[in-house]
């Protein structure tokens, strides 16, 4: 007789926790075999597998209502064409986020410098330091404008 997998074995081997396992059965991503007589579910290595590409394609970006869908009728082109879709957004994402933490060093790099140009310009500090630079005649200064802090 194969010995009979449990919830147990699953949480220790896939390094999720027993309730993780039952959430994803309410969600019918697996379906384990019952023990009539005790109650207990056992998993087949298939049912192991299933919840194993869960958390794989959930560490891809892709949310649980995704990964039903994948499971219940994607095809194999249909699941190809839904990564490279994925991998596509998530480069966007990473080129934003990479901007964003580009202007967030900029930012700070402005704040250390901004002793070096105290009297040259007047700097106008409000809740961020994202200043406009003015000359002490109130006019802009253009150049300040070409600071590299304001490249892209």
């Amino acid at each position: 007789m194969a010995k009979r997998i449990t919830i147990n074995d699953v949480a220790q081997l896939l390094r999720i926790t027993p309730e993780t396992i039952r959430f994803y059965e309410k969600k019918k991503i697996v379906t384990p075999q019952r023990d009539e007589e005790n109650g207990y579910r056992y998993f087949t290595q298939a049912d192991i597998r299933r919840l194993y590409d869960c958390r794989i394609y959930q560490s891809m970006g892709f949310s649980l209502a995704e990964v039903v869908g994948i499971f219940s009728d994607a095809s194999s082109e249909q699941l190809d064409h839904m990564i490279q879709e994925k991998e596509a957004e998530l480069t966007r994402v990473v080129q934003e986020d990479m901007h964003a933490l580009k202007r967030i060093r900029q930012v700070k790099e402005s704040e250390e410098n901004a002793e070096q140009f105290y009297g040259q310009f007047e700097i106008r500090q409000s809740g961020h330091w994202l200043a406009s630079y003015h000359s002490s005649a109130g006019e802009l200064d253009f150049d300040a404008i070409q600071h590299p802090f304001w490249q892209r």
